[in-house]
């Protein structure tokens, strides 16, 4: 975001700023391109930003549900003595773990967690559908 505007909208200002410049018509046609042109940027972005997630907002998890299930990835991954490190991104919390054989991928499951990803021999990134963030803050307690 530069200036206050999105990409979405400063895309739209160049597009109308071409239209207003270099087509060879007369001001009120090219006022009606910007105004049309504008009105699909609009319109487009609104659809865009409403439906890239299917239409759906991602769930919100209560504390007591994030809390549940932080403490369910931590018992499936060990326990917090295999922990090295943990991140998070938009849909996985990240660990770095002592021991790649501790980390139990049913157990991660049957606490809630979509599934466990091993990327690497010492890291696992386990799959969260909702609130990540409320789920790693939960667990950076309990660690």
């Amino acid at each position: 975001m530069f200036l206050g505007m999105d990409i979405y909208s400063w895309i739209a200002a160049i597009v109308i700023a071409l239209i207003v410049t270099f087509l060879p018509i007369t001001l009120p046609f090219k006022i009606v391109l910007a105004m049309v042109a504008m009105a699909c940027f609009y319109f487009g972005r609104k659809y865009y930003h409403n439906h890239k997630n299917g239409g759906a907002e991602t769930p919100s998890m209560s504390s007591a549900e994030s809390e549940a299930l932080a403490s369910g990835i931590l018992k499936a991954l060990g326990g917090k003595d295999n922990i090295v490190k943990v991140d998070y991104c938009a849909t996985r919390l990240r660990f770095e773990v002592h021991s790649y054989a501790s980390v139990d991928e049913a157990a991660a499951k049957a606490a809630g967690a979509e599934g466990v990803i091993r990327p690497a021999k010492n890291a696992c990134q386990v799959v969260i559908k909702g609130d990540v963030q409320a789920v790693y803050d939960a667990l950076r307690k309990q660690l």
